[in-house]
């Protein structure tokens, strides 16, 4: 994954770098480097913004949401 779509996934979304990097439970500062391209994207990076694009797209992300928000994981 490039910088571009890592960038592009997030304003999918509808989502601030901050609030990006909460969704993927990573440091505000490392999500902002990898935006820059300053830093390598993870892997599991990679694969986490494209989980929630994929959830954001067929509209299941608010469920997803409130189904880890009740502890049903």
């Amino acid at each position: 994954m490039d910088t571009t779509t890592l960038a592009a996934i997030r304003k999918q979304l509808g989502v601030t770098q901050e609030g990006m990097a909460e969704l993927l439970q990573c440091a505000h500062v490392s999500y902002k480097r990898y935006e820059l391209g300053t830093r390598d994207i993870p892997s599991y990076i990679a694969v986490a913004a494209k989980m929630l694009q994929f959830l954001h797209k067929n509209d299941l992300l608010k469920r997803f949401e409130t189904f880890f928000k009740k502890g049903l994981h």
